[in-house]
Parts: C-alpha cells; structure tokens; sequence
C-alpha cells in the first residue's frame, strides 16, 4: 500500500484530525515540527492533534526507539512497511542525537 491511501492507524485516535492520507504519516504532523506534541506550537490550532511529541525519546535506548517504528511496541505505529531497517536506524540516530530544541526560535 502506498501510504498515501490511507490514513496512518492512529490518526482516527483523537476526533480533531481533519487531515488524511499521506499527510497523516509525517512524523511532524503527530508529534509537531517542534517536536514537543501536544505540549509545543501544534497545541492548538488546525494541526492539534493530542498526540505526545518525541523530545523525551532522545533518553530512550535504540531498541527502545525501534520497537516504536516497528510496531513492537504498539501495533498502530509500524512504519517497518514502509522504512526498511537501515531507514529506521537513521531515524533513531536523529532521535538520539540531532533533535535541537528550538524553543528560543518560536514566537508563542
């Protein structure tokens, strides 16, 4: 399946979401550009979605962090179908060690 058919599993989570199909399998449009969720810029407003951000994720070990893309650790958020294991390892390594926190760079 192409994920732009279809809605990401988790999206029909939160009753707000008023997008769909590809634009439901960006990571930032769960978990905010910003990375802090439902607690940064996508608190509110037509991207509020309720969902936690991943800034936190940094503490967490690689393993920890594939389980969350494999759909280990929750069945709804697989992305191994569509991220081969090279794709997700590249993820993690940005979790772990490229977030910046941009908070000083955000006008509230």
């Amino acid at each position: 399946m192409d994920v732009s058919e279809g809605d990401q599993a988790l999206w029909a989570t939160p009753e707000s979401n008023a997008r769909s199909g590809g634009d439901t399998w960006r990571c930032k449009e769960c978990h905010g550009w910003d990375y802090n969720g439902a607690d940064g810029v996508y608190a509110s407003g037509s991207h509020a979605t309720g969902f936690p951000g991943i800034a936190h994720a940094a503490a967490l070990s690689a393993e920890e962090l594939v389980s969350w893309f494999d759909g280990s650790a929750n069945a709804d958020h697989d992305f191994s179908e569509y991220m081969g294991e090279e794709q997700i390892a590249m993820l993690v390594a940005f979790i772990q060690e490229g977030l910046a926190d941009t908070s000083a760079l955000i006008n509230d």
